[in-house]
């Protein structure tokens, strides 16, 4: 399977990866499997995410859905749609514009949600 790394300013397609790592910018049009994601720049998903473990220091921008194992977000992570994901970790701040469904949340930074969440949420 192959990697999608960004260090610089970048434009791909939606598919399958392994890795993607942004410390760039880059956008992505189109879905995204891939089984990890390191984001320390910026990135954009004109797309729905479908990923095993999401890292964001950076800013991660999602115009889809996110279904991912867990997502820890010590940037800024904003989607337009929903958030299913087992385990999130929240350091930085978070924004949801769909509904939220997890198993365990915890938060040291900041959340909205804007449609129901379901799951167990930690304000820490």
């Amino acid at each position: 399977m192959k990697n999608l790394i960004v260090d610089g300013k970048g434009k791909a397609s939606g598919g399958t990866y392994a890795e993607v790592r942004i410390d760039g910018v880059c956008t992505i049009d189109g879905n995204l499997n891939c089984v990890v994601i390191e984001v320390d720049g910026t990135l954009i998903v004109n797309g729905s995410i479908t990923c095993d473990i999401i890292m964001v220091d950076g800013t991660l921008t999602v115009n889809g859905e996110i279904s991912c194992g867990s997502i820890e977000i010590d940037g800024t992570c904003t989607i337009t749609g929903d958030l299913n994901s087992d385990m999130i970790i929240v350091d930085g701040s978070i924004i949801i514009d769909g509904d939220l469904v997890c198993n365990i949340m915890e938060v040291d930074g900041s959340f909205v949600i804007g449609g129901r969440a379901s799951g167990t949420i930690k304000k820490v």
